[in-house]
């Protein structure tokens, strides 16, 4: 898992970009929604719902 947390960092980096690893199954889930938004210059919030 850390190796797919490091390459989706060097992805983002490279692409100046959000590239995120999210580690969890959506088989049993009917409707999903991933939120971010950008909070000030440098950080932003995640919200799954």
């Amino acid at each position: 898992m850390l190796t797919q947390i490091d390459y989706h960092q060097l992805l983002s980096h490279i692409g100046n970009s959000n590239s995120v690893y999210v580690p969890f199954l959506w088989d049993m889930l009917e409707d999903g929604i991933i939120n971010m938004k950008k909070t000030d210059e440098e950080n932003f919030s995640v919200k799954l719902i």
